[in-house]
């Protein structure tokens, strides 16, 4: 909510402590934002002297008069690495050609860093999860959806965190989107991170983690004395000798740590 003169709001992840606002329309087409449970002495959304900072004052000011339009959509942008992450305060609907993942733990296979990303089965995403989106490069426009339309009791295991406004975030071991592929290590220990982001803080000393759709979401322990066959992700034979991921002769996916 609304503080102190100069202090501009904060940005929360959920609605515990979140500022409740109104738009009350004004004359000639403008309307303020009011903060109806402010902590300071002023209700209105201005913009600072500076041009740059969203402050609390008095709500019939000048700059604190706003056009306001609606907005029914919001755009992302895809690059030749073929994805891009959103975090959003609000649920959009996913266009076809794009696919929704999330994450979980990273993990070490034959020296090599792996990100392991599953799917997002939901074609509406729910406000508040920071997820990857593949898809060809392009520009692509993500239909809002209404608070009614969203669905729910809908959870997955996500271990992305994420930005909904531009923020400078501490720590040595944050993991950002890739130019190229994968996630790239932050090179120092402090930065912002723009808005509307995924990120991932990861343990490991290596500089990328590499997605990988194909490492199981638990490890399955073959039993019994039946006899089973293993293939490798290309379908040719192999014994399992090495760690690594296979696929039974019942098409069963595993992952061998030797």
């Amino acid at each position: 909510p609304l503080g102190n003169n100069e202090t501009q709001p904060t940005v929360s992840n959920t609605t515990d402590g979140a500022g409740i606002w109104s738009i009350t329309p004004r004359t000639s087409g403008k309307s303020s934002i009011v903060c109806t449970n402010k902590t300071g002495s002023n209700v209105g959304l201005h913009l600072s002297g500076d041009n740059v900072r969203l402050v609390p004052w008095t709500a019939d000011a000048a700059a604190s008069l706003w056009y306001l339009e609606p907005v029914d959509s919001f755009s992302i942008t895809i690059g030749n690495n073929a994805y891009t992450t959103i975090h959003l305060p609000f649920g959009v609907i996913l266009p076809e050609g794009l696919e929704a993942y999330y994450a979980g733990p990273a993990t070490r296979i034959e020296e090599v860093d792996y990100l392991p990303i599953y799917r997002y089965e939901e074609t509406v995403i729910t406000p508040g999860i920071p997820l990857i989106i593949i898809g060809e490069k392009g520009t692509y426009s993500l239909a809002i959806t209404k608070p009614e339309d969203l669905p729910t009791g809908h959870t997955c295991d996500n271990k992305l965190l994420g930005t909904l406004k531009a923020q400078s975030i501490s720590g040595k071991n944050i993991y950002l989107p890739n130019t190229t592929s994968g996630f790239k290590k932050r090179t120092s220990s402090s930065g912002s991170i723009s808005a509307n982001t995924a990120y991932y803080i990861n343990e490991g000393t290596g500089s990328t983690l590499t997605f990988n759709k194909d490492i199981p979401l638990s490890i399955t322990t073959l039993e019994g004395t039946k006899p089973i066959r293993l293939y490798d992700l290309q379908g040719n034979p192999t014994e399992g000798t090495t760690t690594g991921i296979f696929v039974t002769s019942e098409g069963q996916k595993v992952w061998i740590k030797r």
